[in-house]
């Protein structure tokens, strides 16, 4: 990879990964005032939330068009530097996240009622443990994947992109493939782990409002932030990639 590549994809996720840091912040405080203060704007609550989910995605999806760019322009060896940036930004957003809810009174409380049960640092290591491979599966392993499909699909080289969207061409196909993907586990993660519990729960007898809440805005938010953003990420991803990257051809991996 060329240092102008590395160099620029260094820094977009570098900025990518600090404003989803600040808006995971902002969230959490916001989380915080909602829960009580029974005035606290509802409006502000949802937009800090949507804010964070979008600048999340937006730094992880950026960090999976680096990973698509240099399976499809480089061989394997060479390509496999592109998860230094994903390790960067998960890393530091995992840490984050880690320490806000440490620190949130819910976790606390929740400790405190398991404190003649499990000692607290065991309680903390679980907790950790936990919520990294939790990481590691909703984010390291879909981007092994993305990296498999990328390499399989242009193998003997790629063409450039010259439309939005395309199935002829390879790597573009690999961008359509890898957006389904990873938005078709997002889905599965929803409505396994939020959308069907709670339905049950309430053995699927809920209000109007809940409904809007638990199911159709969670799948917006997902048609939106995992489908459209994902995909309009890749491109622009590319395009980055390729401006600075190797630019003489595209029809040989290098």
């Amino acid at each position: 990879m060329k240092k102008s590549l590395k160099s620029i994809s260094f820094w977009l996720v570098i900025l990518t990964s600090f404003l989803s840091i600040v808006f995971a912040l902002i969230y959490n405080w916001a989380e915080g005032c909602y829960t009580t203060d029974p005035n606290f704007s509802k409006t502000v609550y949802d937009l800090t939330h949507y804010l964070e989910a979008g600048f999340s995605s937006l730094s992880l999806f950026v960090c999976y068009g680096i990973i698509i760019y240099s399976y499809a322009r480089y061989t394997p060896d060479k390509a496999k530097f592109s998860f230094i940036y994903l390790a960067i930004n998960i890393f530091s957003y995992w840490f984050v996240q880690i320490i806000l809810t440490l620190g949130s009174t819910a976790f606390q409380a929740e400790m405190a009622q398991n404190s003649f049960h499990i000692r607290p640092t065991m309680f903390y290591l679980t907790n950790i443990c936990s919520a990294f491979g939790q990481t590691v599966i909703e984010q390291v392993l879909p981007a092994i994947l993305i990296a498999f499909i990328t390499y399989k699909l242009t193998f003997n080289g790629i063409e450039r992109i010259t439309g939005f969207i395309s199935w002829k061409n390879r790597i573009q196909r690999a961008m359509i493939i890898s957006t389904i993907v990873i938005f078709s586990i997002n889905i599965l993660f929803l409505l396994g782990l939020t959308t069907f519990p709670f339905l049950i729960s309430q053995s699927f007898y809920i209000t109007l409002n809940a409904f809007l809440d638990i199911v159709i805005f969670p799948l917006v938010e997902k048609l939106l932030f995992s489908l459209i953003l994902q995909y309009l990420t890749y491109m622009f991803m590319y395009f980055i990639c390729n401006k600075f990257g190797e630019t003489n051809g595209l029809s040989h991996k290098k």
